[in-house]
């Protein structure tokens, strides 16, 4: 649990990153194209606005939904980091855009990708620790009850025929 909240304060910084880098890369198209030092054309200018629209939807819609709705956009976060960063490694194999382009670009969504990932981790741990912890405590909750009540009650035979007489071999047609 401990480890839940630095992680959840993570995941609000880089849902707020991500609107900030996609408010750059709508209104300026060109500066960003600068700062990773890739030659800007009306065809980036383009792509790159809709990259920032789509980085702005998922930062906006992680900040905005309701917490029990936030592992959805988490998965849709971590689902196009991986993309993001899968397509630029295979960029930097083919070597078609400059190495320090590639590598920056590569690094900034395979960190986020990173961060998704961790977060998936403990979320899919999360639920089967409490389901353990409550399966355990609810057995130990329910032991002294059932105790109470075979020593309530009468014996086991005296209430049902023992195992041996209701097999199907002395049921015959019953069975």
């Amino acid at each position: 649990m401990s480890t839940d909240v630095p992680l959840a304060s993570t995941l609000r910084a880089m849902a707020l990153g991500r609107i900030g880098l996609g408010a750059a890369s709508l209104v300026a198209p060109t500066w960003l194209a600068q700062t990773f030092r890739i030659r800007s054309s009306p065809e980036l200018r383009y792509m790159t606005r809709i990259y920032g629209a789509r980085a702005i939807a998922l930062g906006v819609g992680y900040l905005t939904a309701p917490p029990a709705e936030r592992p959805r956009w988490q998965r849709l976060g971590l689902m196009v980091d991986g993309s993001d960063t899968a397509s630029g490694l295979v960029h930097l194999i083919r070597r078609d855009l400059p190495r320090s382009a590639a590598l920056s670009i590569s690094a900034l969504t395979g960190s986020y990708a990173a961060l998704g990932a961790s977060r998936l981790v403990s979320n899919l741990r999360s639920p089967a620790q409490a389901a353990a912890r409550s399966r355990s405590s609810v057995r130990s909750r329910s032991l002294p009850a059932i105790a109470a009540a075979r020593s309530n009650s009468a014996p086991a035979s005296a209430i049902r025929p023992s195992f041996s007489s209701r097999s199907p071999r002395t049921l015959g047609s019953r069975w």
